[in-house]
C-alpha cells in the first residue's frame, strides 16, 4: 500500500482521477456527471494507496468542482487543472 506524502504523489493523483474521468465521461455531460466520474476514480483509489488517500483525492474534488468543470469543457488539460486547484 502506498500512501501520499508528498506534493508530488497528490500531483500525480489529481492528475490521474482528472484523466480516468475524462475517459468515463459521455459528450455532453453535466457537472454532476463529472462530479460523479470523479468520485468513482477517487474511490478506486483505495485499491493501490489507502483510504487517506481516497479522502483527500475527495477533499480537493468537492470544493474545485466548479474550477474543474469550467476547464473540461475549455479543453484544459489534467496538469493544468491540477495547478490550477493547487495540486500541483
Amino acid at each position: 500500500m502506498v500512501v501520499i506524502s508528498s506534493e508530488t504523489d497528490s500531483c500525480q493523483i489529481c492528475e490521474q482521477i482528472l484523466q480516468e474521468a475524462a475517459r468515463n465521461l459521455q459528450k455532453d455531460y453535466a457537472e454532476n456527471e463529472l462530479l460523479k466520474e470523479l468520485l468513482l476514480a477517487c474511490n478506486s483509489l483505495e485499491a493501490t494507496y489507502d483510504r487517506e488517500t481516497v479522502q483527500k483525492c475527495i477533499g480537493f474534488t468537492y470544493p474545485n468542482i466548479d474550477i474543474i468543470y469550467n476547464d473540461f469543457k475549455a479543453g484544459k488539460d489534467a496538469h493544468s487543472t491540477c495547478v490550477e486547484i493547487g495540486q500541483c
